[in-house]
């Protein structure tokens, strides 16, 4: 009972405080989503996680999909950039601009690779990712918070490249266009 008394006095007394912390997430201009799994009581549930460079939200839910990141409460009021996997849930919310997160990407270029030889367009774009960081930190190290053009120019001119390969060796299958009229009734 005493520790079970504590815990409801420490949570109201957080409350405040995890709600200036999600307020704040919400408000910036660049959040970080993800998901993980973790068991609790012996059942799987997913930690939801709402971050920026300076903070991090938090909140368990026993679904991984929108239902969880719905009640996570970040991602359904926010406005701006959200920097996340491929998972699809995220895109469920179009009033966002979202990007991909470079980790996840590299490692879905490197199951890509090492899946399938063939396919050098991924090993070239891993290449090229970390050469684009390494560019930036070391701008970034030097005081200079913007790439000069010519830099950007030169990468955005090789990325377009490599992805123009992977779209070669990869090309999306053709949209078939539904005949007019109404479909035929099958035999009953």
């Amino acid at each position: 009972g005493s520790i079970n008394n504590m815990i409801a006095s420490m949570n109201e007394k957080l409350d405040p405080v995890l709600a200036l912390i999600k307020n704040n997430v919400i408000d910036s201009e660049v959040v970080h989503f993800d998901e993980n799994g973790i068991p609790v009581n012996g059942k799987g549930h997913w930690i939801h996680c709402s971050s920026t460079s300076e903070l991090t939200y938090l909140t368990v839910h026993k679904n991984r999909g929108e239902e969880g990141v719905i009640d996570n409460g970040v991602l359904s009021h926010y406005k701006n950039i959200a920097i996340h996997d491929c998972w699809s849930t995220y895109f469920k919310f179009p009033d966002i601009k979202h990007g991909l997160c470079v980790a996840h990407l590299l490692r879905e270029l490197t199951g890509i690779f090492e899946n399938d030889s063939k396919q050098v367009w991924a090993e070239k774009m891993i290449n090229h990712l970390l050469l684009m960081k390494t560019y930036k930190d070391n701008f970034i190290r030097s005081d200079l918070y913007e790439m000069k053009p010519l830099y950007l120019e030169y990468f955005l001119k090789k990325y377009d490249e490599i992805l123009e390969e992977g779209i070669q060796m990869n090309p999306l299958p053709k949209v078939i266009k539904p005949k007019r009229g109404k479909p035929l009734k099958g035999k009953k």
